[in-house]
């Protein structure tokens, strides 16, 4: 699922503005695609490296139009640890757009394990919220 909330029409992106990825799944491939699914990359029934990550599809179109694109992971999907928080808002405030990437993983919720909460986990609510 996808949250987008387009406040003063910034979507669709401008070409070659400087933009941040941030999150646990900025750079992710398989977790995006779930546990449901069949043999995705063609030369193999285990690997994901025909998928882009976020970050990977975004810079390759952004950094095209002559704009740059970096990442920040924040903070883990499901850890205690905000040490990471800090630096990806400073990143977050030198950029004209951020797309945020959270959410769950299979180490949290999966087939014969599920959450009793629909929350972000670990500190993901923290890094958006800008809570300390």
């Amino acid at each position: 699922m996808v949250l987008l909330k387009n406040d003063h029409n910034v979507l669709p992106f401008a070409a070659g503005k400087r933009m941040a990825v941030i999150g646990p799944h900025a750079n992710a491939t398989d977790v995006l695609i779930g546990n449901y699914f069949g043999q995705i990359c063609p030369d193999s029934m285990t690997s994901f490296d025909c998928v882009l990550t976020p970050f990977a599809a975004l810079a390759t179109i952004n950094n095209a139009a002559g704009g740059t694109t970096v990442s920040a992971l924040g903070c883990d999907v499901n850890s205690t640890d905000a040490s990471g928080i800090a630096p990806a808002r400073q990143l977050a405030s030198s950029v004209d757009y951020v797309v945020l990437m959270l959410g769950l993983s299979t180490s949290i919720e999966r087939e014969g394990h599920d959450r009793h909460t629909t929350g972000l986990p670990g500190q993901q609510l923290a890094l958006v919220c800008n809570q300390s």
